[in-house]
């Protein structure tokens, strides 16, 4: 769903990478959170990501969009994250990683009327969905 949206002025490029299928929560495991960039956690996001357990549902709301030259992501709201901007990588140019995504600078908000919702599940990278 979120990856045939047309959130994208132009839309995607044919030749991308379409990724569409994570929001980094944090890295390492959720009961010692820790940031891509080694920035120190607060108290409350750390006892927030703690109680998350593997396999808990829930709901994101797409409430913006961002895009670089090389990436392309959806801004989410609806569970806590490490991250300064918690999205989800649409897409990438050919031979891109989606790491890029952490690097947008602009985000546009996504009319209210225009905002989907996405359904999510917890899940640490390596392991079982």
């Amino acid at each position: 769903e979120l990856c045939k949206a047309k959130l994208f002025e132009g839309g995607l490029l044919e030749d991308w990478s379409l990724h569409c299928e994570h929001m980094t929560i944090c890295m390492g495991p959720l009961s010692n959170p820790q940031t891509e960039d080694n920035r120190s956690v607060a108290g409350t996001i750390h006892s927030q990501i703690g109680a998350l357990r593997v396999g808990q549902t829930f709901s994101l709301k797409v409430v913006s969009v961002g895009s670089e030259t090389d990436v392309k992501a959806v801004g989410v709201v609806g569970c806590t994250s490490c991250n300064k901007n918690p999205h989800i990588t649409v897409a990438t140019a050919p031979k891109q990683p989606p790491s890029l995504s952490n690097f947008i600078k602009k985000w546009q908000v996504v009319p209210v009327h225009d905002q989907i919702t996405l359904r999510g599940m917890v899940w640490q990278r390596g392991g079982k969905r």
